[in-house]
Order: C-alpha cells, then sequence, then structure tokens
C-alpha cells in the first residue's frame, strides 16, 4: 500500500476535474451533466479515501492524530486564507462557522470543505472501529460483515432523517451517507484486491451507463450528500460504486498513455490543494470573465480554475511551512 499507484492519482485527476465542473455554471442546458455528476463525484472519493486506508490501528490516538493533522490544520489554514481574500462578515462570526463546520460553513471559498470534515469524521470513525477489532473484539470472520452491516445502517437512517440532520456540526449529518462508500472502498481492497480489475470492468462500465441513461429520462431522481439529497437505499448504493469502479477502471487502461497518465497523475496527486483551492479561484475568474456562450464559458473557467489552482500548489509546496498548514505534511 505504500506504493503509489498511478491509475488511481489518474482517478483522482478525472474526479477533481468533475469537482470543478460540478461548481462550474454552464447554463441551464447543462443542468442534467451537474445532476449526473453529483451522483458519483463526493461518493468516489470517499471510496478512494477507503481502498487506502489502513487495517492495522493498535494505537489510538496515534492514528487519530495523524488524521487530526492531516486535515484539520489545512482545513482552519484555507479557511483563514479564505477570509483574508472575502472578508465578507465580521471574523468573530467567520470563526463560528470555522469551527462549526460542515454545511454551515458555505461561503464563496469553503463550499466544498463540508467534505473534508466528514472525510475526517469517517476516517475517525473506522479508526475507532478497526482499533476496537484489532486489539479488543479479535473477530476476523465477522468483522466485515459488521462493518458493512453498521455502515449501511448509518446509510439508511441518513435516507430517513435526510434534512432535519443536514446542518448538524462537521458534517456529522453528511456521515451517514458516505460511511458507508468509506467502507465499500475497505472491504473491496481487502476481499477483491481493488488492483486487479480489468475482469468486470466492461461489465460495470456497461451496468453504469445503462442506470445512468436511465436516470436522464426519470424526474426527481438526484443524489447529493452536502444538500442530504436522495432518492432511494438500493440506487443511491449502486449507482456510485459501479461509477467508481468504471472510473477506476478507466484510469488504469489510461496508466497505459503515457502523457495521459503522466498529466492525470500529476493533477491527482495535487488534488487535495486543488479542492481547498478551487472554489475562491474559481469565485473570482467568474467575476471576471463572461463569454457570450455559457458553455464555452464553463469550460474556460474550469480549464483556467484547474491550472491557476496547480500553480497553487506549485507554491505551496515549496516551502515546508505551507506545506505544513495548507497541505497537512
Amino acid at each position: 500500500m505504500n506504493k503509489r499507484l498511478i491509475h488511481i492519482d489518474i482517478a483522482k485527476g478525472i474526479l477533481i476535474i468533475f469537482v470543478i465542473m460540478g461548481h462550474t455554471d454552464f447554463g441551464v442546458n447543462f443542468n442534467i451533466v451537474h445532476k449526473l455528476i453529483l451522483w458519483f463525484h463526493m461518493p468516489a472519493f470517499f471510496i478512494i479515501s477507503g481502498l487506502f486506508f489502513e487495517n492495522n490501528n493498535y494505537n489510538l490516538i496515534a492514528s487519530c492524530g495523524k488524521y487530526l493533522h492531516r486535515y484539520v490544520v489545512p482545513y482552519i489554514s484555507w479557511c483563514f486564507l479564505g477570509f483574508l481574500i472575502f472578508p465578507f462578515e465580521p471574523i468573530s462570526k467567520n470563526i463560528i462557522r470555522i469551527i462549526y463546520a460542515g454545511s454551515i460553513n458555505t461561503t464563496e471559498y469553503s463550499y466544498p470543505f463540508w467534505f473534508i470534515n466528514t472525510l475526517l469524521l469517517g476516517l475517525l470513525l473506522l479508526t475507532f472501529l478497526t482499533w476496537l477489532h484489532n486489539v479488543i473484539l479479535r473477530k476476523e470472520k465477522y468483522y466485515s460483515s459488521f462493518l458493512i452491516l453498521f455502515a449501511f445502517s448509518l446509510f439508511c437512517f441518513g435516507h430517513l432523517m435526510n434534512k432535519k440532520i443536514m446542518d448538524l456540526p462537521w458534517g456529522i449529518g453528511q456521515l451517514t451517507l458516505s460511511f458507508m462508500y468509506i467502507v465499500v472502498g475497505f472491504i473491496y481492497k481487502n476481499k477483491f484486491k481493488y488492483y486487479n480489475m480489468d475482469k468486470y470492468f466492461w461489465l460495470s462500465s456497461f451496468l453504469s451507463l445503462s442506470f445512468l441513461c436511465i436516470l436522464i429520462f426519470i424526474n426527481g431522481f438526484s443524489f447529493n450528500i452536502k444538500a442530504m439529497m436522495t432518492t432511494n437505499v438500493i440506487v443511491d448504493t449502486i449507482m456510485p460504486c459501479l461509477i467508481t469502479y468504471s472510473i477506476l477502471g478507466i484510469s488504469l487502461i489510461l496508466s497505459r498513455f503515457n502523457v495521459i497518465s503522466k498529466l492525470l497523475g500529476y493533477i491527482g496527486k495535487r488534488c487535495m490543494t486543488i479542492f481547498f483551492s478551487h472554489a475562491a479561484v474559481l469565485s473570482i475568474l467568474s467575476s471576471n470573465i463572461n463569454i457570450q456562450n455559457p458553455v464555452l464559458n464553463g469550460f474556460v473557467l474550469v480549464f483556467l480554475t484547474l491550472i491557476t489552482s496547480l500553480i497553487i500548489c506549485i507554491g505551496i509546496q515549496s516551502n515546508k511551512y505551507t506545506k505544513f498548514f495548507f497541505i497537512g505534511k
């Protein structure tokens, strides 16, 4: 697991581009694409996080401390930097917003940050459960079944409560929907060897495309973890997993092409910095670029946002202090 897998970086590169697209205005004729992107771009990142979760947690404090440093320090740093650029409210109110986090921390620059909050909680929860298993229970035979049952129960609870728990602090409400995807990635890595996916890639892609075509023609089908907008438990379970599997399979194919793999892999390795910075960059660019064709305007904004965020990333990585505060390393 320490060896860097290029097709995972490629997948993250593809997904972070979809994230930027999902936050960009392409006009009303592009709304269906936005709707489809919401089905998988965030669940896929949760699944990939599960793929890289290590099941060797015997020191609970050290394991939790690792995740707290990796996600809390950059979260706070990017929030304060964003406030300096967009000082739209008193700093005391902004500090409360940062501390409360989750869906409440929605500003021009911070509306994607709920994902970081929820991902942190999900990894801490899985860390606790694996520590409980490794140190106390030690029931290997039932552990995977327990995790799946627990995560799916949370998922059903999230569907049942829906918007009633959307604004809980630190994305606790969103955790009910997202934890299952982290577990899916974790279980898949351990049980099915995620790097060996050629066998079922085409079947997964066919099923994903078929589901997407059906969803296009069915009104009312939508899935948005942040807004706690759900369709039903079965569709919301199957669709993101199938599409994520297809994207990983496509990434595996693209890894055989040198130029494309290097480009997307480079983007994927820097996806966390792009994730933190893209909303602020997009906001600034949107107020200065206005091409008459909304679709062309949208793609220009996506391209320039990606390039600008990569330049920011290069600047951050050039200094050990900025790396510590803005990347968590």
